[in-house]
């Protein structure tokens, strides 16, 4: 489980078509200022911080089941700017209700994104331990 031993989260959701029981979608930008530092996110159910160079956490407010998948892509400061970023997402944190960003500037070297550049992150969720469909 993502948090806690009773998982599942008690918002008012809407509903999603899928084969999977009970997904949920979050979706959310976050600013990023001086020093790396988060200075502001939009969406809900969820907050964002920077842990190290280069390393930023996502962490959910609710208890989910698992994550179904997650996706991240940073947006430059400045359009048109030749830095190559590469935002990596890793769930191993998963049981605690985290994923853990990682801006890579493609060399596998984790660096600061410039001020001003925004991370925008999109997660599918599982809010049910009732199986798979068709497992």
């Amino acid at each position: 489980s993502l948090k806690g031993d009773w998982v599942m989260a008690n918002r008012d959701f809407k509903e999603v078509k899928a084969l999977e029981r009970e997904v949920i979608l979050l979706a959310g930008v976050s600013t990023i200022g001086g020093s790396g530092a988060v200075t502001s996110t939009n969406g809900s159910g969820f907050s964002v911080a920077k842990a190290n160079t280069g390393i930023y956490n996502i962490t959910l407010e609710d208890n989910y089941q698992k994550f179904l998948y997650i996706g991240c892509q940073l947006e430059e400061a400045t359009e048109g700017s030749t830095d190559q970023y590469f935002a990596v997402v890793d769930s191993s944190a998963a049981s605690s209700g985290t994923a853990v960003v990682k801006i890579d500037n493609g060399a596998g070297t984790l660096v600061e994104p410039d001020s001003g550049a925004k991370l925008h992150f999109f997660m599918v969720l599982k809010n049910s331990s009732v199986t798979w469909y068709g497992s």
